[in-house]
């Protein structure tokens, strides 16, 4: 029913085999563009192969730093431009 399509994006990207998230952002588009496409792409991926699901994104911290608030909000915002954003974690 719900799916947390991306899990920290903000402070645990998925772009260094040293860091806890991964190293696959790359695989999903890079930063691109809009500076976040692997987090797009995942979401579109998500949107097309669980249509029904509601697609959720998730981040820590951002009630203690303001700067990070804006970098998660700017995907926010993109994702729900292209209507692919059910809800949203904040922690």
């Amino acid at each position: 029913d719900i799916i947390e399509v991306v899990n920290e994006p903000v402070n645990d990207p998925p772009t260094s085999a040293g860091q806890g998230g991964g190293n696959y952002a790359e695989a999903l588009g890079g930063a691109g563009q809009s500076g976040h496409d692997w987090v797009l792409n995942a979401f579109r991926m998500a949107r097309r192969y669980f249509p029904k699901a509601q697609l959720w994104i998730n981040e820590y911290d951002l009630l203690k730093k303001p700067s990070l608030s804006e970098k998660y909000m700017k995907m926010v915002m993109d994702l729900k431009k292209e209507g692919l954003l059910d809800g949203i974690g904040i922690q």
